[in-house]
């Protein structure tokens, strides 16, 4: 169809669009010119369709699983990350968004790590109790009946509930550009060397609330994500966890993925929004999603050629500047590609060489400024490195070196031990004088090595087909689950808003890796003593996790697994408790109930005859029965199994119309 012609159009008149010229330009006798057709893109709005969660998992998997490794058509140029001289092989295809409401979550809850390692310690504790301690004992059944149920909600959990799709849309300019000042510091306090803050064009991102749903300004899609992106971490920080503005950020982050990745160049900026993504997905338990965006920030790593940086030196000052910021963000991503590794079990993608790329320098611009970032910059460095190295070591371990490759880790656990008493950080975790913020880093930190310990060792139990779980996994486990204690305790004032996006953030992520080694550490270890500290930790760990599950109810699954491994874990150490009383004293404790008063045998004769029958004033209780129980309620509970051993019905209870029957020898044996 053809346009208004341009003099029709500036004299404000209404054009017949006649072809080839229309009659207002024959009246005047010029020539009729028409601009051609500009496509304008469709609303985002009105692409949105309903689908089904698979289809919009296959999408997103089918634009973040594109190749990591460059081939032959792809070219880098002397400096990475340049996005002028960098021919991408990657083509991307078109993509429409599929409806928020569809639950990432909702078919593959199976696939997370920690319905993974809460199966398994399922099992564990199954083929602990037998049948007889489950059927004799209804706390224990009950138990069991608990974590299936938790374990069935843990494995359909939604990352996401019914929520107001306009609280975004219903953002001020002023609260959304307080959000984005608000989420400026968030980031910098949990990021080491401040690794977004020469990346975003900060005062871009301010004015983008004032015209965000404009409809004459097209907005680059990898800055569309980020504005989202800043919203939901600074929503974050400003209220509460679980918070409506934050879960509306970070879903309609989503909706705004396809079209990035449609228009994704495969530059640093679009590095960093992949890695923003990273973390926002990992603190939404989204950690399926999580994981694609990781793979993409590492497919930029590859294709830019960041990964071997340092193969030839660099040519001028400015280059070598360039380049301390490229170590810095490949270091960032290295670190998450470790914690992928070692926690969620997912493959390395990214492989660390000293002759391919340098460490980071400590001394940068960015953490210059703060004697706190330079100290958590050292610390950071020198355990991801050395974890980096363990790494290989076992990648290139042969199979009959079994021992060799325990002892390296062992020497590894004890060095990260080590590093953690040189830098007094437990110390500096419970001086009063450490600020809040600082206290919440060092804590990320401290855990984050002793979660390495425990990951480590696992994946070597795997390796060596070592059974046991050894004092070093232990260890790192209590301190992982001392230190969310600890911080629980911490009073947060005069800012308790933000200290409790700040410990919502860890209790979310880091019990996770350390209570399942001590619930197996529970069920090998015969000792009662030894086991009750432990229980009683993840007894107050249990305790702490509810408030954040009422925040956020996303949350409340991962809560009742832990409580319902609690219940198991206390039942089977009052189990013990029972066994080692009547291996000293063989005295026998009733296991369900302990009696208001002494219970003798006249009071249970006078009990027995009142119930039963009145015909029957004298019921034959065998003495050599009673004399094998020295409780009556004892002798009752066997003769109780024994009757449902018989298998008796209710029926045969009735005996009130017929006394005058024969009673079958099978009763009396």
């Amino acid at each position: 169809m053809k346009l208004t012609c341009q003099r029709c159009k500036l004299k404000k008149i209404k054009c017949d669009k006649a072809e080839p010229t229309c009659n207002h330009c024959v009246s005047a006798g010029v020539e009729c010119l028409t601009a051609e057709r500009r496509r304008r893109p469709r609303n985002l709005q009105q692409r949105v369709s309903v689908g089904h969660i698979s289809q919009r998992l296959e999408l997103l998997e089918r634009q973040l699983g594109r190749p990591a490794v460059a081939d032959a058509s792809v070219r880098t140029s002397s400096i990475p990350g340049d996005a002028t001289t960098t021919e991408s092989a990657v083509s991307g295809g078109s993509a429409a968004p599929l409806s928020p409401n569809a639950a990432l979550m909702a078919e593959n809850g199976t696939e997370s790590w920690i319905y993974r390692l809460a199966t398994d310690t399922r099992q564990k504790f199954q083929d602990q109790v037998s049948p007889s301690a489950t059927s004799n004992s209804p706390k224990m059944d009950d138990a069991m009946s608990a974590l299936d149920d938790a374990l069935h909600e843990l494995g359909t959990v939604r990352v996401r509930r019914d929520r107001n799709r306009n609280a975004c849309q219903k953002m001020s300019p002023s609260q959304a550009v307080e959000c984005i000042e608000a989420s400026t510091s968030f980031l910098e306090d949990l990021c080491v060397w401040h690794v977004f803050t020469g990346a975003l064009d900060y005062d871009l991102l301010r004015k983008l609330p004032y015209v965000i749903d404009s409809p004459f300004v097209q907005i680059d899609p990898s800055i569309h994500v980020q504005y989202y992106s800043m919203l939901y971490y600074g929503s974050s920080k400003l209220f509460k966890p679980g918070n409506t503005f934050s879960e509306d950020a970070y879903l309609t982050m989503l909706e705004v993925v396809p079209a990035w990745l449609d228009a994704s160049t495969d530059t640093l900026a679009d590095v960093h929004t992949a890695t923003m993504m990273v973390w926002a997905a990992l603190s939404m338990l989204d950690y399926q999603l999580a994981w694609k965006f990781h793979c993409k920030a590492c497919s930029y790593i590859k294709l830019s050629g960041i990964d071997h940086l340092d193969i030839l030196p660099p040519k001028t000052i400015e280059e070598q500047s360039k380049r301390a910021d490229l170590r810095i963000l490949h270091w960032h991503i290295l670190s998450a590609d470790i914690l992928f590794r070692v926690l969620l079990g997912k493959p390395s993608i990214l492989r660390w060489s000293q002759q391919k790329i340098d460490l980071p320098t400590v001394f940068h611009r960015t953490n210059l400024s703060s004697h706190t970032q330079l100290f958590t910059s050292v610390i950071w460095t020198r355990y991801t490195m050395m974890t980096a190295e363990i790494l290989e070591e076992i990648d290139r371990a042969a199979i009959d070196h079994k021992e060799d490759l325990v002892r390296k880790v062992d020497d590894f656990c004890v060095q990260l031990d080590r590093l953690i008493e040189e830098w007094n950080m437990e110390q500096l975790l419970r001086n009063e004088s450490t600020s809040n913020t600082f206290r919440f880093g060092i804590a990320d930190h401290i855990m984050s090595m002793y979660a390495i310990i425990i990951g480590i060792k696992r994946m070597i139990r795997s390796k060596t087909q070592v059974t046991p779980i050894d004092p070093n996994t232990v260890r790192a486990a209590r301190k992982v689950v001392s230190t969310i204690l600890y911080l629980s305790t911490v009073g947060w004032a005069p800012l308790p808003s933000v200290s409790e996006i700040y410990f919502d953030t860890l209790v979310s992520f880091y019990p996770f890796s350390a209570v399942f080694s001590l619930y197996e550490h529970i069920l090998a270890s015969s000792d009662y003593e030894a086991c009750e500290d432990d229980i009683q930790r993840l007894e107050n760990l249990e305790r702490v996790m509810k408030p954040t599950a009422l925040n956020r109810s996303d949350f409340s699954p991962f809560t009742k697994t832990v409580a319902a491994l609690n219940a198991l874990s206390r039942n089977i150490q009052e189990q013990r408790q029972r066994q080692q009383r009547l291996a000293l004293t063989g005295e026998r404790v009733n296991e369900n109930r302990a009696p208001t008063q002494p219970f003798t045998l006249n009071m249970f004769y006078d009990l027995a005859n009142t119930i039963i029958d009145p015909g029957i004033s004298e019921f034959p209780f065998p003495d050599v029965a009673m004399g094998a129980y020295p409780f009556p309620h004892d002798f009752v509970r066997a003769l109780e199994d024994d009757m449902i051993g018989r298998d008796w019905h209710q029926n045969h209870w009735d005996v009130s119309n017929s006394l005058d029957e024969e009673i079958p020898e099978y009763w009396i044996e």
